[in-house]
């Protein structure tokens, strides 16, 4: 008996060692009537009801995986290993899904630092950082310092861009300066620093459109001057005239009446 029932739990380990759980509980429940009230035939169903849960429990994490809920994946295969895995597929699932977990932020970090936020893209690197495994650490310090590359470069390049707009701005409204154009130069001016604002460059150029205001002021007041002493010369002159052409015809006339006599 002692033969028959090692050789019956050998057949059912046998198919339980090659994850045929369907088969190994098959034999099982075929030898259930001749050995089931022996205690090592319970143990052996124990052994296969726990084998049977455990692949259960696999497939269940495959599946979350599948639908890319990690979260659930990792919890199922935690508690798998916590209760006793018989072998190191839970282990090496669940290692899998977090390098895949490490591999899908570090992606969205890349994703943000691509979109140009690179605030996000790194604090999310240096999240991962903090719990990353060994292996990882090379892998997000690398990625860490390209992405502090790329945020230079692109600070530079607004840098650059910027301090362009500004100098085109200057030339501008200068240049409406040039003409004259006090009133354009200071709408101009209005719309570029609320473009740019605080920039020193407004400050010389508000004070540059006040000086050509006021001189300009002042060269029309000195024409209104100008015109107006010339038009008083102009009346004088007129004035002049009428009396000289007054006193000619008096003349002329006392000269008819001398005559006349």
């Amino acid at each position: 008996f002692d033969d028959e029932i090692a050789a019956a739990a050998g057949q059912v380990r046998e198919r339980l060692a090659a994850s045929d759980m369907a088969r190994a509980a098959e034999l099982l429940e075929q030898a259930r009537g001749k050995y089931g009230a022996d205690p090592r035939w319970k143990v052996l169903e124990q052994e296969v009801a726990k084998c049977i849960a455990y692949e259960s429990g696999l497939k269940q994490a495959e599946q979350h995986r599948s639908r890319g809920d990690l979260d659930k994946a990792e919890e199922r295969l935690t508690g798998l290993i916590r209760e006793g895995s018989p072998d190191d597929r839970a282990g090496r699932l669940l290692g899998a899904i977090r390098e895949q977990r490490f591999s899908e932020r570090l992606k969205e970090a890349d994703r943000a630092v691509g979109r140009g936020d690179f605030d996000t893209g790194l604090m999310l690197m240096k999240t991962l950082r903090a719990a990353a495994p060994p292996g990882w650490t090379a892998k997000i310090d690398a990625a860490y310092q390209q992405a502090e590359a790329r945020k230079r470069e692109e600070l530079d390049r607004e840098r650059q861009q910027r301090e362009a707009e500004i100098a085109s701005a200057a030339a501008a409204i200068r240049e409406r300066l040039e003409q004259d154009e006090v009133p354009q130069a200071g709408a101009q001016l209005a719309a570029a620093k609320t473009k740019f604002p605080n920039e020193g460059v407004w400050f010389a150029l508000q004070r540059e459109i006040e000086a050509r205001k006021k001189l300009l002021e002042s060269q029309a007041r000195a024409e209104q001057e100008r015109l107006a002493i010339e038009a008083k010369r102009k009346a004088e002159e007129g004035e002049r005239e009428k009396q000289r052409r007054i006193e000619q015809e008096r003349i002329a006339q006392a000269e008819r009446e001398r005559l006349a006599v």
